[in-house]
């Protein structure tokens, strides 16, 4: 075999991975290793005619232990370089970070990075991890992710840690716990605005400055914020209603009158619920943590590989409904049915190299998404109930 062909079967194999990886997160991590390969190879073979049998599992355990978790970050950046993935508002790209907590498998390689934990009772038996994300929250698109340890790691240190890779210019949405003058000095110094949600329990660690702002009854106020450091910052602070819990909701935001009303405001941060969306669908949907790889670099594939595959579909979906001319306040596509058009395009979508191949497959796809819909239902008086049986035992 000449130099040539080994490179173009290197690179095939390396792409043929990365296909298995997604298409096994497209099925929501319920096939193992040998009905992936089985179903993406006859999938490649009825649409393009080419393709085998599959491989054997140990094949797909040596390739996937040779390929690098950052492969699926990478792509995680080109998707948001498409033009469904970037929607504006105010002429500024609108990003909402959160946490949430993940069960890591049980295995020496991974416990050695992210111990378990202890109590005074028993320890815990999986390891477990903080997913940090960043959200696009017009489009629902991540824009990147950090794993850290869910003790000994913060949302407030990874969130830091990765500023610097949010577009210079945008609008971070951040929930209580990422409050204080000292954060928001560091997101003013990397060009960001804000708008954050702040603690107004009084006496827990409520800021002296937040205080004295409710004490005065005003609805809105630009002050001066310090702390006990010195540290300066002036911030615009807005009093809207009360939260479930009877406490008064204050958002501090460094858009101040001549940029957005006070209106304006508060419905650009209720779209922070987005990124709860993002992590319902991440666990829920897509199962991430049904992990198959018992490895720390195959455990990051496995999340990054769910992330690749959200932000694509909101792509598709936001294209979808811009070629069809959608009013979106009320109906929808449905965005369990469209991973499914993701999966079964997979092939077409990592190997097509003709663009107008590549028109005709997004066209498919696009009347694919459009065909199943569902309807928002706001303000819904009745909760859902679920009335199946309960799986319990009981003596």
């Amino acid at each position: 075999m000449s130099e040539c062909n080994f490179v173009r079967e290197r690179k095939l194999g390396l792409i043929h991975t990365i296909g298995h990886v997604v298409h096994m997160t497209c099925a929501r991590n319920s096939n193992g290793y040998d009905i992936t390969s089985l179903n993406y190879f006859s999938e490649l073979k009825a649409q393009l005619g080419v393709g085998g049998s599959g491989v054997c599992r140990s094949s797909f355990c040596e390739a996937r232990a040779k390929l690098k978790w950052q492969a699926f970050e990478y792509l995680l950046n080109e998707v948001n370089q498409l033009p469904g993935a970037q929607i504006f508002w105010k002429r500024r790209r609108v990003f909402a970070a959160d946490g949430s907590c993940l069960n890591l498998p049980h295995r020496d390689e991974i416990i050695r990075s992210f111990p378990l934990e202890k109590d005074a009772r028993c320890r815990a038996h999986y390891p477990k991890g903080l997913l940090l994300s960043v959200t696009d929250v017009l489009s629902g698109v991540p824009l990147l992710a950090e794993l850290g340890h869910y003790r000994t790691d913060s949302e407030r240190g990874l969130l830091a840690n990765n500023l610097s890779k949010i577009p210079r210019g945008s609008v971070v949405l951040l929930d209580r716990g990422f409050d204080g003058v000292r954060f928001f000095k560091k997101l003013d110094d990397h060009g960001l605005f804000f708008i954050a949600r702040v603690r107004t329990r009084m006496h827990e660690r409520c800021d002296l400055n937040i205080q004295r702002f409710l004490r005065s009854g005003r609805k809105e106020q630009v002050i001066e914020m310090e702390n006990a450091k010195g540290i300066k910052m002036r911030v615009r602070l807005l009093r809207y209603g009360l939260d479930d819990e009877n406490l008064p909701i204050v958002l501090a935001t460094s858009l101040f009158r001549k940029i957005c009303l006070r209106s304006e405001v508060w419905s650009c941060y209720k779209k922070r619920w987005n990124v709860e969306t993002l992590y319902y669908r991440v666990k829920r949907l897509l199962q991430v943590e049904m992990f198959h790889s018992r490895s720390i670099n195959g455990v990051r594939q496995e999340i990054w590989a769910n992330l690749f595959t959200l932000g694509l579909t909101a792509t598709l979906v936001n294209q979808a409904v811009k070629v069809a001319k959608m009013k979106t306040e009320m109906i929808q596509p449905n965005f369990k049915n469209a991973i499914e058009v993701v999966r079964r395009h997979l092939c077409l979508i990592v190997l097509a190299s003709c663009k107008a191949k590549k028109r005709t497959t997004l066209h498919e796809m696009y009347t694919e998404i459009l065909k199943l819909k569902c309807q928002k239902q706001p303000g819904r008086k009745n909760p859902r109930i679920a009335r199946r049986p309960q799986n319990t035992c009981r003596e």
